[in-house]
């Protein structure tokens, strides 16, 4: 297929281009030659060649000379001056932003856009020089610019990002400022006629890009400051409770070395007391997102304990996963005193409801769970799986063996009776795990969903001390009835053993009782005594 040439007078043109305009030349040079060739050969040996043969030869010529006019006049021909010899792979190059040279493995130059003009040094007398050459006299390019080379040498594409103090320039304004350059060499596939493989260097100026990276680098480092120095703790977890950032602030707090801190090297339950942490694992059952204030004990290293107030955000993933959390840290031991006696209250009230070993929950009308604490949570997990207890019914929870009296217990609850019988249940979830359940009504507030209270006791351990014993009580009683047994059996054959001795003494070895004597006595265990020896058997 023709390659159409293009003429665009927005872009300048190259400043090398020895492709088309080499060959050309050629091709009419030795057009040239052969056509003397020809009129020498005939001028000594026209008298040897036939005259028809020469005006065969002659009329060639003219039939092709006049196909080339009339092909000339259509426009299947034109003359390819300098001015509009740009083709389509010549304007891609002299259309890119950065500057260009095609050259051979070796360094010969065939083909240069005009931006490459545009960097000091690059033209020697008005004469590109090869981008290796370019950069010959700066020493911070020496290594970058030889792995370069010898990519192109090889064959190979290879980008090197050049630093250099001054630029290529070195002005003495800007003698102190970097500049950056990144430079590239890739192979070109082979084409028509061509003797040597060749490649393109590029070469482009990325200072100001490097700048603005540096300068959102800079902005970034400061705001981590600002983060890691803030008044107040900060740290973010992912879903399995992975702390994967903490602040400079919430580290000395817990007594942790900020510079062997390592993403994932902590979780929650390495800091968070108690069970905790399954406060921060959970995401609410609606999906939304909201932020929670948790009033809760941290671990420090040293094992104390530092009373603080959690503002905790949970993202969640686009597949509806939990994602990473947000968590800010206030120390409550360094609380203003001028804070409210009620606010005090609640957040001493706060502690004391996570942290009791006992089991709580509260329930909406129909069962639902609106809010537990740490010890709750860590019961009644999902097989396992850190799910979010909240908005769960909690009869689904529990064994359905259990479930007709828990309904029962739920609606004396709601109804404020004075007494509710305790539900002992099974959890659903393994069938080993026992609670005890007591319910009482809540103290109903204006737009609360709050009605029943849960208070839940692990009755596992004591579930399985109670069948150790009655496995016991069995053996036991087994025992006793084997050890009488045995007593009584022991009694008789002491009676058989005695009567038979007696029996042996009266009848002689020759009487025909004597032989069924003997072996009564045998089976007995025993033989009399006068008797026991061989000979007198």
């Amino acid at each position: 297929m023709a390659v159409t040439p293009i003429r665009d007078d927005n872009y300048p043109e190259p400043l090398v281009d020895s492709g088309r305009g080499g060959y050309g030349l050629w091709r009419v040079v030795a057009l040239g030659l052969a056509l003397v060739a020809l009129a020498a050969g005939y001028a000594m040996f026209g008298d040897h060649v036939p005259l028809d043969l020469v005006m065969t030869f002659v009329g060639l010529l003219a039939v092709v000379g006049v196909f080339c006019l009339f092909g000339l006049a259509a426009g299947l021909f034109r003359f390819a001056g300098s001015e509009e010899r740009r083709t389509t792979p010549h304007a891609i190059v002299d259309s890119l932003p950065f500057g260009a040279v095609v050259a051979d493995r070796d360094g010969r130059i065939s083909y240069v856009n005009a931006h490459y003009g545009s960097f000091a040094g690059a033209l020697n007398n008005g004469v590109p020089v090869g981008v290796p050459r370019l950069f010959a006299g700066q020493s911070d390019a020496s290594e970058a610019i030889y792995r370069l080379s010898r990519a192109a040498k090889d064959g190979r594409s290879a980008v090197e990002d050049i630093r250099l103090i001054g630029g290529l320039g070195g002005s003495q304004a800007e003698s102190n400022r970097a500049f950056w350059y990144r430079v590239g060499v890739r192979p070109l596939p082979p084409t028509e006629g061509e003797t040597k493989p060749k490649v393109i260097w590029t070469v482009e100026d990325i200072t100001r890009d490097r700048d603005n990276n540096e300068s959102a680098f800079r902005d970034l480092q400061r705001a981590i400051d600002y983060l890691d120095h803030s008044p107040a703790g900060f740290f973010s977890a992912d879903a399995r409770g992975r702390i994967q950032y903490l602040n400079s602030t919430l580290a000395d707090w817990l007594g942790y070395d900020l510079a062997e801190f390592n993403s994932g090297q902590l979780s929650l339950r390495d800091v968070v007391h108690g069970d905790g942490a399954t406060l921060l694992m959970r995401g609410r059952g609606d999906g939304e997102i909201r932020t929670e204030i948790i009033d809760i004990d941290l671990v420090r290293r040293n094992g104390t304990t530092l009373p603080v107030r959690l503002l905790h955000r949970a993202a969640r993933m686009a597949d509806g996963e939990l994602g990473e959390t947000r968590t800010l840290v206030l120390d409550m031991t360094s609380a203003p005193d001028t804070e409210e006696a009620l606010r005090a209250a609640e957040i001493r009230f706060s502690r004391f409801f996570n942290d009791t070993p006992f089991a709580i929950a509260t329930l909406d009308s129909q069962g639902r769970i609106i809010r537990t604490n740490a010890p709750f949570g860590r019961i009644f997990h999902w097989s396992g799986e850190e799910k979010s207890l909240e908005l769960q019914p909690l009869i689904d929870l529990i064994g359905e063996g259990s479930r007709d009296r828990f309904a029962r217990a739920i609606a004396d609850a709601s109804a404020h009776r004075s007494a509710v019988e305790p539900v002992d249940a099974l959890l659903s979830a393994e069938g080993e795990h026992a609670v005890r359940l007591y319910l009482s009504g809540s103290e109903t507030l204006s737009g609360s969903p709050e009605q029943v209270n849960v208070y839940a006791l692990d009755m596992t351990d004591q579930r399985k001390l109670e069948a150790q014993f009655a496995q016991s009580q069995k053996m036991q009683a087994v025992g006793q009835l084997a050890g009488g047994v045995a007593h009584d059996f022991n009694n008789l054959l002491t009676a058989i053993i005695g009567f038979s001795d007696l029996l042996l003494l009266k009848h002689k070895p020759g009487d025909p009782s004597f032989s069924e004597l003997m072996i009564t006595a045998a089976i007995s265990g025993r033989c009399a005594p006068m008797w026991c020896s061989s000979s007198r058997w």
